[in-house]
């Protein structure tokens, strides 16, 4: 009976600590998209995009780029890059798209976060 308990209690904890897991890509990812968009429709225009490695550089002097598996942004006014993602959470893959029209420009960031793709479109409002 008491290595039926120690078992599941071994198996209980596995599961708390991948749902806790899960939920850490979650609120990093989440967060990553969010600061993506608000900074691609504060720009006028993108300054680069590269794709491998895969960087964002937008004219107010943002840059989105990937350190490792770490999401990271930096601004003109700092020396320093910061991290947007959580420790533990590893991007696997990421891509930059700029779209254009002859009325607006539009940048995508597809991102592979824990096995799950996140992705979304943003116009950069000073295109239109």
């Amino acid at each position: 009976i008491s290595v039926l308990v120690l078992k599941g209690l071994v198996m209980i904890t596995h599961s708390v600590s991948s749902v806790g897991a899960r939920r850490e890509a979650l609120v990093s990812a989440a967060n990553v998209l969010e600061r993506f968009s608000r900074e691609v429709r504060r720009a006028r225009g993108v300054s680069l995009i590269s794709a491998t490695p895969a960087s964002l550089v937008l004219d107010t002097g943002v840059e989105f780029f990937l350190s490792g598996t770490q999401m990271m942004l930096k601004e003109t006014n700092t020396a320093s890059a910061a991290p947007l993602t959580a420790p533990g959470v590893s991007i696997t893959a990421l891509q930059f798209i700029l779209f254009q029209t002859p009325r607006s420009k539009s940048v995508q960031m597809q991102m592979t976060v824990a096995g799950e793709i996140y992705q979304t479109t943003m116009t950069l409002r000073g295109s239109y």
